[in-house]
């Protein structure tokens, strides 16, 4: 039986349809895979170093305001901090602040202690001096 271009299109057509039975409001929210593909999380993670190379950009904990220095505190404290961007709090505002700040070779001053920092939000990489985070965890589900 040959298979012409019309049945071809109509049972590609009926596919389609039953994929997306039951869907109401958003097609992504049933149908994952026709998301754009964009992660949506952020995450910033720290890597203690022993030194800093001459001349790199260095952000200062204590310079900077409450939310970020909380966040950022939160990643010393647990090597990852996390958050979905879709969510517009305090703590994704935070991000982006922290995200402006940085260049791809800054690293994070507290006290005498010196960290990398690799800050990502959603596909862009803004600071990779650190190790980025095990896992791939996103706090979007």
């Amino acid at each position: 039986m040959s298979l012409d271009r019309r049945r071809f299109l109509a049972a590609g057509a009926g596919a389609a349809s039953a994929l997306t039975a039951g869907c109401t409001g958003r097609l992504t929210r049933c149908l994952p895979f026709a998301d754009s593909g964009m992660p949506h999380d952020a995450a910033i993670a720290v890597t203690s170093v022993g030194s800093v190379p001459y001349g790199a950009p260095l952000l200062d904990l204590a310079d900077l305001p409450d939310r970020e220095r909380d966040l950022l505190r939160t990643a010393i404290d647990d090597g990852v901090v996390r958050a979905c961007m879709r969510d517009e709090t305090d703590r994704t505002g935070a991000f982006s602040d922290v995200a402006d700040r940085v260049g791809v070779e800054t690293y994070l001053a507290d006290g005498q202690d010196r960290y990398g920092l690799w800050v990502r939000i959603t596909d862009q990489v803004f600071a990779s001096t650190g190790d980025p985070p095990a896992g791939d965890a996103s706090p979007c589900c």
